[in-house]
């Protein structure tokens, strides 16, 4: 949601949404993309935006809040902008 993507976003929020990409197991994390999206995925590569298993570290570098923190056992770290 819109509250999760806030700038003033807390740790415990980037672990959840780092929760969401590790259980969906997809890079993509909107996946199927909603109809009416403008966004430029090539649906035919689809296969490689899925995680065949749990990585052992992930960086999902952003603007957000800076962390790092171990999440269903991945460190996660988020390095900020």
């Amino acid at each position: 949601s819109s509250d999760e993507t806030s700038s003033n976003i807390g740790t415990n929020r980037l672990s959840r949404l780092a929760g969401h990409i590790l259980q969906q197991q997809s890079f993509c994390p909107q996946f199927p993309m909603p109809s009416g999206s403008i966004s430029q995925v090539d649906l035919r590569q689809s296969s490689h935006f899925q995680m065949s298993q749990s990585p052992d570290v992930l960086i999902l570098p952003s603007k957000l809040t800076q962390m790092a923190k171990e999440v269903t056992g991945t460190l996660v770290i988020n390095p900020g902008s």
